[in-house]
């Protein structure tokens, strides 16, 4: 089955992570990305930027436009303005049986939210008067809205490929490493001013991604190495953070995501959630610090609930799942309208 991944250039979680999923050893599946992109074939960056880095795409060459033709399936990787430019000059070339996907990985839970932030979402509008998406998969899914019948939840996931070491002897107590994108991350930031070993650890105010210092392997080892790891949101309803903190085995605290999570994890059982508040944020803090044991176990079971139900193959499985479903569908109707219909045997002429 050949797919066809139009990308942006630009780094996307969502699409980047999906990219390295569906390039891992599928039967039968050929992925290729369209226009090229070097960050998927050339290890230039340490994580998170590298995330559709894969070795064994590094010879392969480049596929040209002439391939939307014979596609299988066309997945759009994400909602950027330079992925849609490519749609804009190739969708009406993409058969109308091949199902055309749409993976909106945005922190926005408008659809195509990410062009209408950037000022072009007039580009959305324009693709989806051609021709409509046949499948959408929404990163911030928010639970109490209401989404057409072709949106389909698809959160942030984790590789385990990125930590699969064994549990490190704890160095920190309470951190969170993050950017003030929001004012409830700015509060947070406040409460922990002096607390703990925050300052120590580096959680303190007017932090920088480009001057983040843990990077790659080092930001995974200091991640696991921590008792407590907070997560807040940033710009939209979840982050990066909070499946990171599950993946290398840690003890999370942080705001409940209000997005569509299939198989979510619940409270004080896989990770402990604060008040949308947080004014429970250091009481909470104090309490898990001094009762390992059930830091611990509470840690260990949403690295489990995580492995078995958030990886990257998982969210991959889901995707390809809902792909087939549509297909499957699409046949059925293509076959019951080449059906002839059968006259009843009471209009059939008398001999």
């Amino acid at each position: 089955m050949n797919v066809v991944f139009l990308c942006s250039h630009g780094f996307d979680y969502v699409q980047d992570l999906s990219f390295s999923g569906l390039n891992k050893n599928l039967p039968n599946l050929k992925v290729t990305d369209y226009p090229w992109n070097k960050k998927y074939h050339l290890p230039l960056w340490r994580y998170p930027k590298n995330m559709g880095y894969s070795h064994s795409l590094v010879f392969k060459l480049p596929g040209s436009k002439a391939l939307i033709k014979t596609a299988d399936i066309v997945i759009v990787g994400a909602v950027k303005a330079d992925v849609f430019r490519v749609l804009l000059s190739c969708i009406t070339e993409i058969p109308r049986t091949t199902p055309l996907v749409l993976l909106d990985g945005g922190d926005v839970e408008l659809i195509g939210g990410d062009l209408h932030r950037e000022g072009q979402f007039s580009l959305f509008e324009q693709c989806q008067a051609i021709r409509p998406f046949d499948l959408i998969f929404k990163r911030e899914m928010l639970e109490d809205k209401l989404y057409p019948r072709n949106v389909n939840p698809y959160p942030l996931s984790f590789n385990p490929l990125y930590w699969s070491g064994p549990t490190p002897r704890k160095r920190y107590q309470v951190a969170f490493w993050g950017v003030e994108s929001h004012p409830i991350r700015s509060k947070a930031l406040a409460l922990l001013d002096g607390q703990f070993d925050c300052r120590e650890n580096g959680t303190r105010p007017d932090q920088s991604f480009n001057r983040y210092k843990r990077r790659g392997g080092s930001y995974f080892k200091a991640l696991a190495q921590c008792e407590v790891v907070l997560s807040f949101w940033g710009a939209g309803y979840e982050a990066l953070r909070f499946w990171e903190t599950l993946g290398v085995g840690s003890f999370l605290l942080s705001q409940r995501p209000k997005i569509r999570i299939d198989k979510p994890f619940i409270d004080n059982q896989h990770v402990v959630y604060l008040d949308d508040n947080i004014d429970d944020l250091l009481d909470k803090c104090r309490y898990y610090l001094k009762h390992k044991a059930k830091r611990e176990a509470i840690a260990r079971a949403g690295r489990a609930h995580l492995l078995q139900h958030h990886t990257v193959s998982k969210r991959i499985e889901f995707l390809l799942t809902k792909i087939g479903e549509f297909k499957d569908k699409q046949a059925r109707v293509r076959v019951a309208g080449s059906v002839p219909v059968r006259a009843p045997d009471s209009a059939k002429k008398r001999v």
